[in-house]
């Protein structure tokens, strides 16, 4: 979806208003165009046949998007992660005073830190690949990825199947973690001795902080928020990625 990025849903929605419109001034789309988004759908417009989702950057040079931000955490789930839920539940019933303190929510992070980091740890090469067939390969598939660069006034667009990454496991390539970072690793695209990267990352997070998973944070509405553990499928190098999806580039 177009916000993916961290940015308020309203802008993302005003973004991708913003493309159809532009993208239908270039003739690239028909007055039949039709809005979707929501959890349910990748794509977040359709024309005709053709299904399009969008990402805007101000800088392809800078910053990233994600192409999945997910609870379904399925084979990268770990013991660690049941012993941390069954922990902060304990620490949730503590006295405000106790919970809110900056040493205990210090002391909470860097064990969601620990926990984030042996998952990534225990992720094998099988359950990476079974990660991105079925978050980037398979729902992508039919999709057209529309990229939307404000500063230059240039959308990028290529099917997601063309993605580098896409292309090298379809080649032979196995992917597999690197780094030591606690919540992040760069995922690497491995074949004999050769090594490929595409600037994907893998990030382990929880979505709305650690003060949520101890009840300290209330929604608008007052409404006490939860937090959950996400993953999250990132895109770095941008500008790299498009360049090499060969993505057709249109003025605007």
């Amino acid at each position: 979806m177009f916000c993916t990025d961290g940015s308020p849903h309203y802008t993302g929605v005003m973004n991708e208003e913003k493309t159809i419109e532009v993208m239908k001034k270039l003739g690239l789309l028909s007055d039949e165009t039709e809005r979707l988004g929501g959890p349910r759908n990748k794509a977040d417009w359709k024309d005709g046949d053709k299904f399009y989702s969008g990402k805007h950057k101000k800088h392809l040079r800078r910053g990233s998007f994600d192409w999945v931000n997910t609870t379904r955490l399925d084979d990268l789930w770990s013991p660690e992660v049941d012993y941390f839920l069954e922990r902060v539940g304990g620490w949730a019933k503590l006295p405000t005073q106790i919970k809110s303190s900056p040493n205990f929510l210090k002391q909470v992070r860097e064990d969601f830190s620990k926990t984030s980091s042996c998952l990534l740890d225990n992720c094998s090469p099988e359950t990476l690949k079974a990660f991105l067939l079925k978050n980037l390969v398979e729902p992508n598939k039919n999709i057209q990825c529309v990229v939307t660069e404000s500063s230059s006034r240039r959308i990028f667009i290529f099917p997601a199947c063309d993605h580098p990454a896409v292309k090298l496991m379809e080649a032979g390539y196995e992917p597999s973690l690197s780094g030591a970072a606690s919540g992040s690793r760069k995922i690497l695209f491995v074949k004999n001795e050769t090594t490929a990267e595409e600037g994907l990352r893998l990030r382990i997070a929880c979505n709305n902080g650690v003060r949520a998973f101890l009840g300290l944070t209330a929604d608008q509405h007052g409404r006490t928020k939860k937090s959950y553990i996400v993953a999250k499928l990132q895109q770095d190098g941008v500008l790299q990625m498009v360049e090499k999806s060969f993505a057709k580039v249109y003025s605007y």
